[in-house]
């Protein structure tokens, strides 16, 4: 191992050097020091999981990962290895969110790299704003984007939610949502209703994916369900899972419109502002769904203006009656829940449906005229 390490890139050799353990003491136990330093490799290597987690706020970690992908030097698809990927927004060391001038000159761009990576501009249509980000090291988000789209395999994606930030004339910042959201919507796409248009301008490594995940920064803030919508068009999406979320499905009408169903099976709304009216014309909309988990809750995004609207607008009857009633050949496992009312739904190895719930929402004949 040490005699590799003249061989790595000098971001990593720096990342290496830099590690607490090495830092905080002269006495140094070298158990835990190979163990944060295997721990700091396997960010770089390839991993026998497929899985990596990359920090957001992380410029040495995202463009020594970037360097890997524009030019491998073992020769090997480097892109391909890696299918579980998970964003982190925050980090409990302090020094990944102080960069100064100085660090970042050590990590500039090489001539060949930024010509690759004005390759991966042209090729995904990077917005002006997403260029300058990454090649002067505006935000260390920012550089989520290449990787996201050059990672060919990824199968899962778990992500919190963005913390954008402000630029310096002001101006509210956030480039993972607008890549997100600009998969379908903006540039001429926002009347655009034939999904398979909108899915040929998709990075090849979103059509691979199987699982996506977002779930809350902090307890105080949620995101729009309109802000990931891209991600319900994937053909072979299977499992959806939001956290603290809030919205409508109106923005599916225009696909409905040409007769699209969403594809997911498996859809978890955990903390979710959402009415059950939207819940069901989303259920409608699905092709075959196999899991339900929802758990309704207001988060102040303004769609339950009074906490008295809760029974009216979370009532869980006309959900569950949904749910049954368009999927209860292949659902295997539902659970709905709304302040103190729950829906569940299971279905035994036999092949039999049970079904039941708890407290006055939910009346025993609207259970029955769900079958």
């Amino acid at each position: 191992m040490v005699a590799s390490i003249t061989s790595l890139p000098p971001e990593l050799i720096h990342e290496i050097l830099a590690q607490p353990v090495l830092t905080q003491s002269d006495h140094l136990n070298l158990t835990k020091v190979c163990k944060q330093l295997h721990s700091f490799a396997r960010q770089y290597t390839s991993p026998a999981d497929g899985a990596i987690t990359l920090y957001a706020n992380n410029f040495a970690q995202l463009t020594s990962f970037i360097r890997r992908l524009l030019c491998p030097f073992d020769g090997a698809d480097f892109a391909t290895d890696f299918h579980d990927v998970t964003i982190e927004w925050g980090s409990k060391n302090a020094r990944h969110r102080r960069y100064t001038t100085e660090v970042k000159e050590k990590l500039m761009w090489t001539e060949e790299e930024l010509k690759r990576l004005a390759e991966v501009y042209e090729k995904f249509k990077f917005r002006e704003g997403w260029r300058k980000s990454i090649e002067q090291f505006i935000d260390p988000a920012t550089l989520l984007i290449p990787i996201i789209c050059l990672l060919t395999k990824i199968e899962e994606l778990a992500m919190g939610v963005p913390n954008g930030r402000v630029d310096d004339e002001g101006k509210y910042i956030n480039h993972i949502d607008e890549f997100f959201e600009g998969l379908v919507s903006g540039e001429g796409k926002d009347n655009v209703g034939d999904v398979d248009v909108l899915l040929a301008d998709y990075p090849p490594s979103l059509l691979n994916l199987k699982t996506f995940r977002r779930g809350h920064y902090n307890d105080e803030l949620g995101f729009g369900i309109y802000e990931v919508m891209a991600i319900f068009l994937i053909p072979g999406i299977v499992t959806i899972a939001l956290d603290t979320c809030a919205g409508d499905f109106d923005w599916m009408d225009r696909f409905i419109a040409e007769g699209w169903e969403c594809p997911v099976k498996c859809i978890e709304f955990s903390t979710a502002e959402i009415i059950n009216e939207e819940i069901v014309k989303f259920v409608q909309n699905c092709e075959c769904l196999k899991s339900v988990d929802i758990s309704l809750y207001p988060i102040n995004w303004g769609i339950i203006e009074d906490f008295d609207e809760c029974e009216e607008k979370f009532s869980i009857g006309i959900m569950s009656q949904a749910v049954t009633k368009w999927h209860g050949n292949s659902l295997q496992y539902g659970m709905i829940r709304a302040e103190r009312d729950e829906w569940w739904f299971r279905r035994t190895p036999s092949g039999k449906r049970k079904s039941g719930g708890k407290t006055g929402w939910i009346s025993a004949e609207s259970d029955e005229d769900a079958y």
